[in-house]
C-alpha cells in the first residue's frame, strides 16, 4: 500500500530502553498471509506466537500506566512496532532483556491506542528507527553515538513527576514525559518526532 510520510521538523529542544524486561524471548517476526505475527519463547522453552498488535498491546501494558493519556499510549505503541521492525531488519534474536509481553495486563484502551496506530512506524531514512524508551529521566535525555535521531532533547515534564528518577539520562523517548506532553496537548506524531529528531512517521 502507498506509503505517507511526515518528516520530523528539527526540534532545539533540550534505559533502560523498554522495550524493557520480560519473562520471555522473542526470538522472529513472520508473516502468515496478510496478518503479521511475532513469535516467541517463554522462558521456559514454550514457543508461542501472538498476533502482532496483540503482543504490541501486551508489551504497552506491561510497562505503562492504562490511567496515561491516549497519545501517550499510541506513542508508545509505534515505538514498539517500530523497534520490532528494526531487530527484524537486522536480522536479531530479542531477549526479554529487550522487550516485555504480558497480555494478563492488557485493557480496552490499550487494544484500541495499538489498533488506531496499526502500520504505523518511525523510519530514519529508509529504514525502521531504534525507538528507545524508558519510564523516566532527570529532565533531559542523551545522545547515543551513530544515531543522529538518538539526541539529547528536553523532557522537562519528568521533572514533575511524583516518582523519583535516577540522576542521569536515558537514550529515547521518555514515557513519563510522553504522557505529560499528550497532557498539554500533543498528539503522538508530535511526541514521537520531538524525541527522535529527524526521524519520518510512516503509514502503511
Amino acid at each position: 500500500m502507498k506509503k505517507y510520510f511526515i518528516t520530523a521538523c528539527a526540534v532545539t529542544l533540550s534505559l533502560i530502553l523498554s522495550p524493557v524486561i520480560s519473562v520471555n524471548t522473542l526470538r522472529y517476526i513472520q508473516t502468515k498471509s496478510e496478518m503479521q505475527y511475532v513469535e516467541y519463547t517463554a522462558r521456559d522453552g514454550e514457543k508461542i506466537t501472538v498476533e502482532l498488535n496483540s503482543f504490541i498491546a501486551g508489551s504497552v501494558a506491561s510497562v505503562m500506566p492504562g490511567k496515561y493519556e491516549p497519545e501517550a499510549l499510541k506513542a508508545q505503541a509505534v515505538c514498539i512496532r517500530t523497534y520490532l521492525f528494526y531487530l527484524k531488519s537486522r536480522n536479531e534474536a530479542v531477549t526479554y532483556e529487550k522487550i516485555s509481553y504480558n497480555s494478563d495486563e492488557t485493557d480496552e484502551k490499550i487494544t484500541e491506542c495499538v489498533n488506531s496506530t496499526s502500520g504505523v512506524q518511525v523510519y530514519y531514512k529508509d529504514s525502521p528507527a531504534m525507538t528507545l524508551s524508558h519510564a523516566l529521566n532527570n529532565g533531559k535525555t542523551t545522545a547515543m553515538e551513530g544515531f543522529p535521531y538518538l539526541t539529547e532533547v528536553e523532557s522537562s515534564g519528568d521533572l514533575l513527576s511524583p516518582d523519583e528518577s535516577e540522576e542521569k539520562a536515558f537514550h529515547g523517548m521518555s514515557r513519563y514525559g510522553a504522557d505529560f506532553m499528550a497532557r498539554q496537548g500533543a498528539d503522538f506524531k508530535e511526541i514521537i518526532l520531538h524525541y527522535f529528531p529527524g526521524t519520518k512517521i510512516i503509514s502503511e
